[in-house]
């Protein structure tokens, strides 16, 4: 059965190793790979380079809480099913400055 994963920190040590485990044992599965600089990842661009459309990429930083709105515009329009599963390997530390913001509208 496919899924549709989302992973941040995606771009290296745990959050890559997490995108390369999955994609490498799940072959009909989506992973969703945010990280701050994407596009800046070698790990990702060679995963992309193996997998193709299997991977794709989202800008997040998960302190600023305008770009994790932006985020989630771009995983809906990417995942509009909707994701089965989301793998936050950043430490909690790093999303206290968000803490009780809400992603709604209003």
């Amino acid at each position: 059965m496919s899924k549709t994963y989302l992973i941040t920190g995606a771009s290296r040590g745990i959050g890559a190793e997490f995108v390369r485990q999955i994609l490498a044992g799940e072959p009909d599965s989506i992973v969703i790979g945010a990280a701050r600089e994407p596009a800046s990842s070698d790990e990702l661009r060679e995963l992309g380079k193996e997998h193709g459309e299997r991977l794709k990429t989202v800008k997040l930083d998960v302190i600023d809480l305008q770009g994790i709105r932006e985020a989630a515009k771009e995983v809906e329009r990417i995942a509009p099913g909707g994701i089965d599963v989301v793998c936050w390997p950043a430490p909690a530390r790093r999303c206290q400055r968000s803490a009780g913001a809400s992603l709604t509208k209003g």
